[in-house]
């Protein structure tokens, strides 16, 4: 296990680990396992629908993805956490606020690969912790994750591949599912993709065959140790796909600009 360094900023606290689109394929999994799970929704006539997921990291913040959210006004979303299931239960909260990373450059939804794909959603009011709501640990810094490193992928999306990967998520799973990926070499990450460029922020993993996320997993934390957001999905080709690599942001390159950036 990774030393645990608390740190506090702006009057939130951040546990940070020191260095030392629906999932397919994957396995069901429970809130009291990973209670800093987020749904988020988006208000799509008349419904809050789910779209992506996300990672509770303070009682004000989510991590999730920036391609998540595009244009649209915070107004229009809004954040369950707490519960297994993506439609009920639990406590649902306002986003208030997106802090986009200043390097993302917003795009059509379906345009990838995109970088610095990740956002920070405050949400009002605070949210009360309990044994089903805890936040997730942040990496620091050069927090290391050699080829191969075990890590979890959670999220409510699809669990078959239909070769749909945009727009509203209908067909997300009912309850919170995880699969096993592992850190995949980066230099052939890229050979893979020779057409787009993966960038050090970009975190490659790899599922068993056959499964691995997919619509409606974007923003979803990648997970070591438990409860250590080292990636939040950002995009892949196809789901469970046996050649190309699924795509995370990489926490650790952001970890500075987080905890400067979540209250407010």
């Amino acid at each position: 296990m990774h030393n645990l360094v608390l740190l506090v900023l702006c009057g939130a606290a951040y546990a940070l680990a020191a260095p030392g689109a629906r999932i397919v394929g994957g396995q069901g999994a429970s809130i009291e396992e990973y209670p800093f799970s987020t749904v988020l929704m988006y208000y799509w006539e008349d419904v809050w629908q789910p779209t992506c997921g996300g990672a509770l990291v303070t009682r004000t913040t989510i991590l999730s993805a920036a391609t998540c959210y595009g244009y649209a006004q915070p107004s229009t979303f809004s954040a369950r956490v707490g519960s297994t299931s993506r439609v009920t239960g639990g406590t649902v909260v306002a986003a208030r606020q997106f802090v986009y990373h200043p390097d993302f450059v917003k795009k059509r939804a379906d345009s990838w690969p995109q970088a610095f794909d990740l956002v920070i959603v405050r949400v009002a009011p605070g949210i009360e912790y309990s044994t089903v709501i805890q936040p997730a640990r942040i990496p620091a810094a050069q927090f290391p994750l050699p080829t191969g490193t075990a890590l979890t992928a959670l999220g409510w999306g699809q669990t078959t591949n239909n070769g749909s990967t945009v727009g509203i998520n209908t067909e997300a799973s009912e309850t919170l599912k995880q699969v096993a990926v592992r850190v995949f070499d980066q230099q052939t990450c890229r050979e893979r993709y020779s057409a787009y460029e993966i960038v050090d922020h970009m975190l490659c993993s790899m599922a068993a065959e056959g499964a691995g996320t997919c619509r409606g997993d974007t923003g979803g934390p990648v997970v070591v140790d438990g409860d250590v957001v080292v990636g939040i999905s950002s995009w892949r080709r196809g789901c469970g796909n046996d050649f190309y690599p699924e795509i995370s942001t990489r926490i650790s390159s952001f970890s500075g600009w987080i905890v400067e950036n979540g209250s407010g």
